[in-house]
């Protein structure tokens, strides 16, 4: 069984009217009459919100702007009998900053619609999630096949991180070691997504394996990507690396002592620390883009 990932940043769009703007399928498409945010897959070292103002402009004629993250999904989609895909999907509010709507562009058709009236209508999993409907479901798969991989590894990977506080206001770090792409820099607690797991199920997991402590998350805080193209694999292999980085808010309201569960992995060592002492620490871009709330 194939299994691949892929990540898919994706905008709403409303009107004053409170409608907002999906793409409708046209029967060029596999999938005609279905219904699709607009937005798309995210290239290799490409942003999240780069992804999004690209697309929208070319699939609806379109300027954009974010105004908020809104919210991050996943799932395993069957593409066919013997490929699952894991596609996590990054969604954004959006205001028009310009440009004019296109009827019809990338064989589908742009529409404002009122969001209720599309409960029931054909869409994929992901829009039904992204959208707060029921599922109504598409065939599976897009008839594409996997790509294989190149002769230096074009790695693209999610992971989900959270800026963690304690009642008296530390935050908790974690040390990166020797081997890893950056070695001796405090770093946000948790790590890549696995295939079919949540992005928050994932967190959790990872913020007890490499601390032992018990998090609550409360909300997204912000999402940031870092391209190195010239890594090297934690065994020895050359990589493009791009990661995009998922960053909740979190607390831990009952701190215990503080353990590394998973020994030998990502994390060498684990502390909390004062605010006002992290702007001088060595830190990964993730520690940078928590100290911007």
């Amino acid at each position: 069984m194939d299994r691949t990932m892929r990540v898919g940043a994706y905008g709403i769009l409303s009107d004053d009217a409170g409608r907002i703007l999906m793409r409708r399928a046209t029967e060029a498409t596999g999938s005609p009459d279905s219904w699709w945010l607009p937005g798309g897959r995210v290239k290799h070292a490409e942003d999240p919100a780069d992804t999004v103002a690209r697309t929208l402009s070319v699939q609806t004629g379109l300027d954009v702007e974010i105004t908020a993250l809104r919210t991050v999904t996943s799932a395993v989609v069957p593409m066919t009998d013997q490929w699952r895909e894991h596609h996590t999907l990054i969604v954004y509010d959006l205001k028009t900053a310009g440009g004019e709507l296109a009827p019809e562009r990338e064989n589908a058709r742009n529409l404002w619609v009122d969001p209720t009236e599309l409960a029931g209508q054909p869409m994929s999993q992901i829009t039904s999630t992204m959208l707060g409907l029921s599922e109504t479901g598409l065939p599976p798969g897009h008839g594409r096949a996997p790509e294989p991989p190149p002769g230096k590894l074009l790695e693209q990977r999610v992971g989900a991180y959270a800026w963690l506080t304690d009642p008296a206001g530390r935050v908790l770090l974690t040390m990166i070691p020797e081997g890893y792409w950056a070695a001796g820099k405090w770093h946000l607690p948790g790590g890549g997504v696995d295939f079919g797991e949540q992005p928050e199920a994932g967190l959790l997991r990872e913020i007890h394996e490499e601390t032992s402590q018990r998090a609550v998350l409360t909300g997204l805080r912000r999402v940031v990507s870092r391209h190195d193209p010239d890594s090297i694999t934690p065994d020895g292999r050359p990589s493009d690396f791009h990661g995009i980085n998922l960053i909740w808010d979190g607390v831990v309201p009952n701190p215990s002592q503080l353990t590394i569960v998973d020994v030998g992995g990502s994390t060498s060592e684990v502390r909390w620390f004062e605010p006002a002492d992290i702007p001088g620490l060595p830190k990964t871009v993730a520690v940078e883009a928590g100290l911007d709330p």
